[in-house]
C-alpha cells in the first residue's frame, strides 16, 4: 500500500495515561502488507515542558501496522530534516516543515 519514497508521520497509540507519547516521521524504504521499513526521526513527549522533543539522530525503524499505530501519509516534498513540532493556544500541537506540511496533533480538536 505504501511505496518507497513516500513520507509518513506515525503515532503510537497509548493504552494507559502514563504511556510514553511517541511519534515517528520518516521516509518509506520498503513496505509489505503488515510492515513498514522507514528512516527518519522519533519525537517523544516531555510532560514537564508539555512539548514534543526530537531525538537528534536518524533511526531506521520497522513499524508494524495494526491497531496500535496510526500512519499519516504526508506530502512527498516534505523535508523530514526540517519537520518540527510547535504549540500555540489556538491550534494546539502542530507538526510542520515550516512550508507546505502542517498536521494538527491535538486530540479531538480540543486545545488545552
Amino acid at each position: 500500500m505504501l511505496e518507497k519514497g513516500e513520507k509518513i508521520h506515525a503515532v503510537e497509540r497509548r493504552y494507559f495515561p502514563n504511556d510514553v507519547r511517541r511519534h515517528f516521521c520518516g521516509e518509506v524504504l520498503d513496505s509489505s502488507e503488515h510492515l513498514i521499513r522507514a528512516i527518519g526521526y522519533v519525537w517523544v513527549f516531555n510532560t514537564g515542558t508539555n512539548q514534543f522533543v526530537k531525538k537528534p539522530e536518524k533511526r531506521e525503524r520497522i513499524l508494524c501496522l495494526g491497531d496500535r499505530l496510526t500512519v499519516n501519509v504526508i506530502p512527498k516534498g516534505t523535508d523530514i530534516n526540517k519537520v518540527t513540532y510547535m504549540y500555540n493556544s489556538k491550534d494546539g500541537h502542530l507538526v510542520t516543515d515550516g512550508q507546505d506540511f502542517h498536521l494538527s496533533m491535538t486530540e479531538f480538536g480540543i486545545v488545552s
